[in-house]
């Protein structure tokens, strides 16, 4: 658990790349270091060997129960669920046939604090009727009686690049 991706994307994020490998690195090289210890040392293997009964050893043996299947399969149909609504949202986003809804690709637009700043920022402009941002492709969908410059600057305005 200490290094599965969650973890992994929280310290890459929180204290950049390097902490994230340096960590990544550190809990391999405890693990073998560890494991060699125990191997090597001796005195060690019995130490372990007498610290665990041998009952709970050899629990991986154990029948597979039908809650375990229907807990798996709960499990991956929600995994399923919530991967298929994070890409039809984007799917439709994409695919909207308005006449008056204006597609602008933004460069710079990182997380979804950016993305409410473009909401923000261009819902303001004067004519605008409705702003959609999709972070994935970072698109703006703009409807509403305005002039495609005055987006353009609009963006600039509030820090980011028209793509």
């Amino acid at each position: 658990p200490a290094a599965n991706f969650a973890s992994m994307l929280v310290i890459s994020n929180s204290f950049g790349r390097r902490a994230m490998w340096a960590y990544l690195f550190s809990i391999i090289a405890g693990a073998v270091g560890f494991g060699l210890l125990v191997d090597y040392l001796p005195g060690m293997r019995q130490l372990v060997a007498n610290a665990m009964p041998m009952h709970d050893v050899h629990r991986h043996a154990m029948p597979v129960n039908w809650l375990n299947w229907v807990c798996s399969a709960a499990l991956m149909t929600m995994l399923a669920v919530a991967l298929a609504a994070k890409y039809r949202k984007s799917y439709l986003l994409r695919h909207q046939t308005k006449q008056d809804m204006k597609e602008f690709k933004i460069k710079g637009m990182m997380c979804n604090h950016c993305k409410a700043n473009v909401e923000k920022g261009l819902s303001s402009i004067e004519g605008v009727t409705k702003v959609t941002v999709d972070l994935a492709t970072a698109t703006a969908y703009v409807e509403g009686d305005v002039a495609d410059e005055t987006v353009r600057a609009k963006v600039v305005e509030i820090g980011y690049e028209n793509a």
